[in-house]
């Protein structure tokens, strides 16, 4: 090879290198898991398709480790994110992405995403608000499920699927659109959704699937188009508020459990194709009082109206052949049901306590007369015919027969065994009881069967030739009927004296005709040939069956429609299968309001009127509501500044303006701000979220409020209080009334000195200085300083407590750890301490009688090791003195004479005793002793004396005196 040829084959070799390790490097990647962080939030996403030279690849947001999980509050996922410098554009959110990450309260997904996976959401307990993009076609089973505080969504038109459970326990979904396109909704898909009120099902549903709306408790009405064919097991369990629902006639089976506690519900048609009302169906629909069962339903199931106490009468009709356990058990309004001969089938249980009515000779009648004799009765129907087949018959000599009688209705309540036989000619023909004839000998006898009050006889003719028929006619060759009708066909017999007169009897279609020994029984619409054939030909008579019309009805108590909207109205008859005509002529009452052709309604502005169906001679018409649903809110402005008090015009535009839909506006402070009449008003300061709501949309204005407040005063700059006396302090604004909060912060500098409450009482706590700041709007202060000092003491007395001694006492002060006594012998004289004391008193002794001693007392407090001291009290003075005598007795111990004792003073040097014998006269001392006692002689009988005694001292040449002691007296 040459060198130009290996040169060749180098670059070709490194070409094909590189393309295998860019091939390598792309597969890579796919598949690979990243985290990236937009907006201070971490989201885990994986690798869907690598970038090309000519676009960015795409990725998927994923649950990874938890990461997902720890998100909070209001989250924006990215149109685009980025990885080892590679572009991806966000195109799916992944099963179980945000599983229980319950810290989210909102998520914005980017218009790129087109698939939601299942379970992606669920358990996001605090999520209110999400989009979902406009590509997404399917929201998969458990998406949404435990979204408990998610308000409302709004599904795009493409959305064709809604997956299992899919909104399950959205506790506070209001209401949610449900797209044309939809094609599926999965079982329990709304189940739990305690706030939802209502849904308009759209056409492109066939089933309502199993427990689609369970414990939907506020659910007052939905709206099922006319191609469900199907409802499911529990699809409305426990929608306690639940008024009425249309059900379609193309409806074919209903679920057990459907309309389980159904409360509100008040009536209900079986569709014209059910033919089984399943088990527990209709249970506890407490407040159901009229239903229609279609005569296609063979079988009521297990407690189908269990509980229903306010139905009042239930139509079974000829079809059902079974009625299961405890079917009719709690109607207590149900009047006495009829069981028709068809039942051939009754389980357990109670039936309505007014009993029920059977046919005689009835399946029920034999049930009810072995299980509960007592609860059943008859129904009385009257024999309205009894007839021979052959009203002349043939027999030979010897020859016997019986005869039978045939009844119609044939369950009449009339007919019994009491059939009295006889014989025109007993000697001819013989009849027993049995009916049994025998011919005895040639002629003719005519045989009467009579019960009650019916009789009918056959001629017998015994030996004679027979007469066969040359021909026979119907009276009419063609014969009308009312569907459940019977009649009987005559057959005329030529000759006349046709003795062969037996006939049998065929019809051409048995589903329309039943003919019996020539009663014909029209069973349902149509035509039918009925043939007579005698011995020697034949007669036909052509019946025609009509099922005229009695009454049309539809489901609706009131239909409801927004502005814009269509909806087919359907009209049910019955009987479902009339001959009629059933071509409807509609017309509605106020065509401003609504239009109305072939049946479809068109909502045209929001009012009320009323929509007419009119059918031959029958008239049905329905309450028509036209609502205006709001499309946009929106605010003027979506965040205002305010000073308190001031108020600002911000309207709320509404689109469209006539809209019937309540608007709730909310302030989420109103001390903050209200909202009222299209204008804030500002109250104090703060920030507020003016929210307008209005079903799935909303509206938020940011309101920040700004004090009126320029500044403030306290009521006192400085304050000297005593230990144990409060005083409260205010404030005065500037302006005078703010309209801004005017709640006063408190605070104290040293709470060892004083505190001060809410309201601005300061209460003294030790001595000292304290600062006492009132903050209002924020950043308004003002300041008191507070002194806080040991009260004087107060109620200070000094008293003798003997010849040497004094007492001094005073009220406690609060807060003193202790006290000081001075004493000085002048008030300005100087005072010397001379007791220091916890007490409240302090008896000084070693003094000397008389002398004048002035006392003051001061109270202190420790504070740390050092004493603070209060002020001084007010001077108060004490001679001391003897004391009074005590232990005074006066007794009479003989004519004219008394004995008056005392105990011994304490320092004394003697005694004044002094009398008198008039209480208001003076008294007049009787004797001076160093004695205890004074013996008293020579007083008057009869008369009065008071006498009293003191101690003195003497000091120097002067007598000191005790207090006198108390007076006694005595009479002789």
């Amino acid at each position: 090879m040459s060198i130009k040829g290996k040169r060749i084959f180098g670059i070709f070799l490194l070409a094909g290198l590189l393309a295998i390790i860019k091939s390598a490097s792309a597969d890579a990647y796919v598949g690979s898991i990243f985290t990236y962080t937009y907006d201070n939030q971490t989201i885990s996403y994986k690798v869907l398709r690598e970038p090309t030279e000519t676009g960015n690849g795409t990725a998927e947001v994923i649950y990874w480790d938890g990461v997902n999980q720890k998100l909070t509050g209001d989250v924006v996922i990215p149109s685009t994110v980025t990885n080892q410098k590679m572009t991806y554009n966000v195109t799916r959110i992944g099963g179980d992405a945000f599983v229980e990450a319950q810290g989210l309260t909102s998520i914005k997904l980017p218009d790129k995403i087109v698939f939601i996976g299942a379970d992606a959401f669920r358990d996001c307990s605090s999520l209110v608000s999400i989009n979902i993009p406009d590509g997404v076609t399917a929201i998969e089973n458990s998406t949404f499920s435990g979204c408990s505080n998610l308000v409302s969504i709004y599904l795009p038109d493409k959305v064709s699927y809604i997956g299992n459970y899919a909104f399950t326990d959205c506790s506070k979904l209001t209401g949610i659109n449900l797209p044309n396109s939809l094609k599926k909704i999965g079982s329990g898909a709304f189940s739990g959704c305690s706030s939802l009120t209502y849904v308009n099902i759209p056409e492109g549903i066939t089933t309502i699937e199993n427990g689609l709306f369970q414990d939907c408790i506020k659910l007052t009405w939905v709206s099922l188009p006319e191609s469900i064919t199907s409802i499911g097991s529990k699809a409305f369990y426990n929608c306690s508020r639940l008024k009425n629902v249309h059900l379609s006639d193309e409806i074919t089976s209903i679920g057990e459990y459907a309309f389980y506690n159904c409360a509100s519900l008040t009536s209900i048609k079986i569709p014209y194709k059910v033919t089984k009302i399943e088990n527990r169906t209709f249970l506890l629909c407490s407040n159901l009082t009229k239903i229609r069962i279609q005569n296609k339903v063979t079988s009521i199931g297990d407690f189908a109206f269990y509980g229903c106490n306010s139905l009042i009468n239930v139509n079974i009709p000829e079809s059902v052949t079974s009625i299961g356990d405890f079917t009719f058990s709690n109607c207590e309004s149900l009047r006495p049901l009829r069981i028709p001969e068809s039942v051939i089938s009754i389980g357990k249980g109670d039936f309505p306590y007014t009993g029920v009515l059977v046919y005689k000779n009835s399946f029920a009648e034999t049930h009810f007369r072995k299980n509960h004799p007592e609860y059943y009765q008859i129904i009385k129907i009257p024999l309205k015919e009894m007839f021979f087949p052959e009203v002349v018959k043939n027999i030979n000599i010897h020859d016997s027969l019986r005869l039978e009688p045939i009844y119609y209705p044939a369950n009449s309540s009339e007919i019994n065994s009491k059939v009295v036989w006889s014989s025109s000619d007993p000697q001819v023909v013989s009849v027993d009881a049995d009916g049994i004839i025998r011919g005895l000998a040639a002629g003719e006898a005519v045989i009467t069967a009579a019960m009650g009050n019916y009789l009918e006889t056959c001629k017998i003719i015994v030996g004679g030739a027979v007469v066969n028929p040359t021909s026979i006619q119907f009276p009419s060759s063609r014969q009308d009927m009312i569907k459940g009708d019977s009649a009987r066909l005559s057959v005329n017999f030529t000759p006349a004296e046709t003795t062969n007169r037996a006939i049998k009897w065929t019809s051409s279609d048995n589903s329309v005709i039943i003919v019996d020994n020539g009663r014909i029984y029209a069973k349902n619409s149509g035509t039918a040939t009925i043939t007579a054939v005698s011995a020697t030909g034949s007669v036909e008579c052509k019946i025609t069956v009509r099922n005229p019309l009695k009454e049309i009805y539809s489901d609706y108590n009131e239909v409801t429609l927004n502005q814009g909207e269509k909806k087919k109205i359907a009209i049910s008859y019955d009987p479902m299968d009339t001959t009629d005509d059933k071509t409807i002529s509609w017309s509605i009452e106020d065509s401003t309001i609504a239009s109305i052709e072939h049946g479809v309604i068109t909502a045209v502005k929001p009012g009320n009127t009323k929509v007419t169906a009119v059918v031959g001679s029958f008239t049905h018409s329905i309450p028509i509501r036209i609502l205006a649903p709001i499309k946009s809110l929106l605010f003027a402005q979506n965040s205002v500044s305010l000073i308190a008090g001031q108020s600002r015009a911000v309207p709320l535009a509404i689109k469209p303006i006539e809209t019937t839909d309540d608007i709730i506006i909310t302030s989420s402070d109103e001390t903050v701000a209200t909202y009222s009449k299209g204008t804030i008003t500002a109250k104090g300061r703060g920030r507020t979220i003016i929210t307008a709501t209005s079903g799935s949309l909303s509206a938020t204005c940011v309101v920040t409020v700004s004090t009126d407040i320029k500044s403030i005063a306290i009521s006192k700059k400085s304050l000297t209080l005593n230990i144990g006396v409060s005083s409260t302090l205010t404030v005065a604004y500037n302006p005078a009334n703010p309209a801004d909060d005017k709640t006063v912060t408190w605070a104290s500098s040293d709470k060892s000195v004083a505190t001060v409450d809410v309201k601005g009482k300061v209460t003294p706590v030790g001595t000292g200085k304290a600062t006492i700041t009132a903050t209002v709007a924020g950043d308004k202060k003002a300041v008191s300083t507070v002194t806080v000092k040991l009260s004087v003491p107060t109620t200070v007395k000094a008293v003798s407590s003997g010849h040497n001694k004094a007492k001094i006492s005073w009220k406690a002060v609060s807060g003193a750890s202790g006290y000081e006594v001075y004493q000085a012998l002048s008030k300005s004289g100087t005072y010397k301490k001379v007791k220091v004391t916890t007490a409240k008193a302090y008896t000084n002794t070693g003094l000397i009688t008389g002398t004048p001693y002035y006392y003051k007392v001061r109270a202190y407090r420790y504070k740390g090791n050092k004493k603070v001291y209060g002020s001084f009290s007010a001077v108060v003075n004490v001679k001391p003195i003897p004391s009074a005598p005590s232990n005074v007795k006066l007794a009479k111990t003989g004519a004219g004479k008394i004995n008056f004792t005392w105990s011994k003073v304490n320092g004394a040097f003697g005694y004044e005793i002094y009398r008198t014998s008039s209480k208001n006269s003076p008294y007049k001392r009787v004797k001076d002793t160093t004695s205890y006692h004074y013996i008293n002689y020579g007083l008057t009988k009869g008369k009065t004396y008071y006498y009293k005694v003191r101690a003195y001292k003497m000091v120097g040449n002067k007598k000191v005196y005790s207090k006198f002691s108390k007076t006694f007296t005595i009479k002789m």
